[in-house]
């Protein structure tokens, strides 16, 4: 059991990943949360206020993996940064709607610094990533259904649309 005090922000937001990780967003509650910790659940309440921090504990924890994968994001257009994104929210079970949960609740400060610093125009970005967290929420849905639904290569159509996301908006 873990001394209550030891109990920090990073310990709790390492457990929430390993829960989604292994489990999916379904058994993220604070209850178990608390349980796979070792402290009661009243202890977590000291460090994080509800259920939805925790969703943007992880999603800033997905946030920093996009920008480490792309380092400083030189030469690269927003279309480029947001497939990083993509391709990270994939590697997380439920990564899409934890994500897009997080960036409901908080806005902006969840996203990468990357796609804050290169898709300047607030309107397009937003639509950005939601299409990007849709494209990802579709394709995780379809794997879970074995479904063949939608385009043989939803990478590729991501791409294409946003490229041309900038281009609409001239």
């Amino acid at each position: 059991m873990i001394d209550s005090m030891s109990l920090s922000v990073h310990r709790i937001a390492d457990a929430a990943v390993a829960i989604l990780t292994d489990y999916g967003m379904g058994d993220l509650s604070m209850r178990r949360l608390a349980r796979d910790l070792g402290v009661g659940p009243s202890a977590l309440y000291w460090h994080v206020k509800n259920k939805q921090e925790i969703f943007v504990l992880v999603a800033r924890r997905i946030a920093a993996e996009v920008d480490e994968a792309i380092g400083y994001g030189e030469g690269m257009t927003g279309a480029d940064i947001l497939l990083r994104m993509h391709d990270v929210l994939l590697r997380y079970r439920d990564g899409a709607d934890i994500f897009s949960l997080a960036y409901a609740h908080s806005g902006g400060p969840v996203l990468p610094a990357a796609v804050r610093a290169q898709i300047s125009d607030e309107a397009e970005r937003h639509c950005s990533v939601v299409l990007t967290c849709a494209a990802v929420a579709f394709e995780q849905n379809r794997a879970l259904f074995d479904s063949t639904a939608g385009p043989a290569d939803s990478r590729a159509a991501l791409a294409s649309t946003l490229s041309r996301i900038g281009r609409i908006a001239d």
